[in-house]
């Protein structure tokens, strides 16, 4: 509806599935050279170079810019719409899509570990890793206090990235 009716889009080449799906994608977590890779594949005939230029091109700007934007104004059209009907109660159960898109993480755990500090790459590791997925920030930086670094088999890099937050 917001490609058709706000931004006015055609929608009849779907180019709004490929962008949920794009979406998705990201929210999940999944890496960006993964996500670059499967539109490499995808778009076989096209040069590398301009794939992956595309690619990151289509995430800053449509995903983590104008889906943010289009859905920041869908939700609060919801919370409007909620309030008014006197529904105030299922205000809190409206998912943070527009954070969700902008950091490119969708549960707790990996938004904790994000807000601590970390990289969206370390903190993707690290949910990998934590049973629980409801972790706040916490709760978070207790899981990483209470594992031994080394043995959580990350680079040296990403290492010392979290020996930073979980000592500091």
């Amino acid at each position: 509806m917001c490609h058709e009716i706000i931004l006015g889009i055609d929608t009849s080449k779907n180019l709004h599935r490929f962008h949920a799906l794009i979406a998705r994608r990201w929210m999940l977590g999944i890496p960006l050279p993964q996500i670059i890779d499967g539109q490499i594949s995808r778009n076989a005939s096209k040069p590398v170079r301009t794939t992956i230029r595309s690619t990151l091109d289509l995430i800053e700007g449509d995903i983590r810019f104008q889906a943010v934007r289009l859905f920041g104004c869908y939700s609060a059209l919801l919370v409007y719409a909620l309030d008014s009907a006197g529904f105030v109660e299922m205000v809190s159960s409206i998912p943070s899509l527009p954070l969700y898109l902008e950091i490119g993480a969708s549960d707790k755990t990996m938004i904790s570990f994000i807000s601590l500090g970390l990289s969206r790459v370390t903190a993707m590791k690290l949910n990998e890793m934590s049973a629980r997925k409801d972790l706040d920030k916490a709760g978070a930086l207790q899981w990483l206090r209470t594992r031994p670094l080394e043995a959580l088999g990350l680079s040296p890099l990403l290492l010392a990235e979290v020996r930073a937050i979980a000592v500091a």
